[in-house]
């Protein structure tokens, strides 16, 4: 089939199709039999009334979702707990329950982690700077001056002209 042609079905291969996705028949697999993707069979048995395949969400895997929930965990540590999956699938079966998931708690620092003040940031940002190799050039005359920020300013400081911009 062409990219772009209709995707219609007889009579006997929708009963095919039909019962393909009953059997649970991956949606890839029915695809290839009719020559379409995917994408098409699931919105072909969308169209079809078909139910929707709901896969790796058992009864019991949700009651679980639920109570590990209930005991304060968030949904990334339930799936966690649960041994892999989803966040955002965790987070939508609790809200199409009515329960809010929690928050994560956010990332801070450690009690015994070594803190660090702004001004200690900043002259660390400053130090990089004035470390990095630069030229500088005066716009009125001819002055050039090469080396670190810290060099150049002060090159630039001496020179008479006042005219220096950075290249």
């Amino acid at each position: 089939m062409a990219a772009g042609e209709a995707f219609t079905l007889t009579p006997e291969r929708e009963q095919k199709f039909r019962e393909m996705w009953e059997a649970g028949v991956p949606g890839a697999e029915i695809g290839e039999a009719f020559g379409v993707t995917h994408k098409t069979v699931f919105r072909r048995a969308r169209a079809l009334g078909l139910p929707p395949r709901r896969t790796n969400l058992t009864a019991e895997r949700g009651e679980d979702i639920l109570r590990l929930h209930r005991s304060g965990l968030h949904p990334k540590a339930i799936t966690r707990e649960l041994g892999g999956g989803d966040p955002k699938t965790v987070a939508k079966l609790l809200r199409r329950n009515g329960i809010e998931p929690h928050r994560a708690p956010l990332g801070r620092p450690s009690a015994d982690a070594p803190r660090r003040s702004a001004s200690d940031r900043s002259e660390k940002a400053l130090a990089a700077i004035e470390e990095q190799v630069v030229r500088a050039e005066c716009g009125r005359c001819a002055w050039t001056a090469t080396g670190t920020f810290a060099e150049t300013r002060e090159g630039f400081k001496a020179h008479i002209c006042s005219g220096a911009v950075a290249a």
